[in-house]
């Protein structure tokens, strides 16, 4: 249900998932898939549509949003972000600097001290920029579809998985764990409260992760991959 209204965003309108797209290669025999927009009775297992009208939708030029084009970022702008990034400890692992592009003018958050062999370049108007970065969400900018994120250098095929998505949108921003010690706490918990599920959880999503990270998405192999995966996940529930 994700649609797009930003003038500079209304490209993705094309690429979006529609209703009729959702049983589109779905196969079980112990399963059907209901359509979207029902009432459903769990006691008797009946659903009854409820046909809601579809949100027509309008365009809007950026600035409706507060952000400007030619708008730059102040000094005080510049000191939180870099707050923001440099307090990401695992960032500094990977990730030799951070540019971005605000207003027509670079800014340079710099992490590595080997020279710049991987970064990435966000080009992004300041008022979204900031609301994102004050709020930390800074996932709403990474799938709005109008920040423009450039990788500079070498990166996996996963490109922004496993190593930064996830440990600024889901760790430090949702759950606050920004340091190796908060991480470490963080996932602490999930283990004491299911040590069996939490190895098998982690064994296999590392795999995942290796196996995105080698192989192109979309591929053949990559295809194949994911089939695998879920004919393995459906023998595993069964068991």
């Amino acid at each position: 249900m994700h649609r797009y209204q930003r003038s500079d965003s209304i490209w993705a309108e094309e690429y979006i998932t529609r209703l009729e797209d959702y049983e589109k290669g779905f196969e079980s025999k112990t399963c059907e898939i209901l359509p979207a927009f029902i009432r459903f009775n769990a006691a008797t297992l009946e659903y009854a549509p409820i046909n809601p009208p579809e949100s027509l939708i309008t365009v809007h030029a950026p600035e409706v949003f507060g952000d400007h084009a030619s708008e730059m970022l102040e000094a005080s702008d510049v000191n939180r972000i870099q707050s923001y990034f440099n307090t990401i400890e695992h960032l500094k692992s990977f990730l030799d600097f951070i540019e971005l592009r605000v207003g027509g003018k670079d800014y340079s958050i710099e992490f590595g001290k080997s020279g710049f062999k991987r970064g990435m370049r966000f080009e992004v108007p300041r008022g979204s920029l900031m609301t994102a970065i004050d709020y930390r969400i800074f996932d709403d900018l990474l799938i709005g579809n109008f920040m423009k994120t450039t990788l500079i250098g070498k990166w996996p095929k996963s490109r922004l998985y496993p190593d930064f998505t996830p440990y600024v949108a889901r760790y430090a921003d949702n759950a606050n764990a920004r340091t190796q010690e908060e991480l470490r706490e963080y996932f602490r918990h999930y283990q004491k409260r299911r040590p069996i599920e939490w190895f098998f959880h982690s064994l296999e999503q590392r795999s995942i992760d290796l196996f995105r990270a080698k192989v192109e998405g979309g591929s053949p192999v990559f295809e194949s991959g994911k089939k695998a995966y879920w004919w393995l996940k459906g023998i595993r529930k069964l068991s």
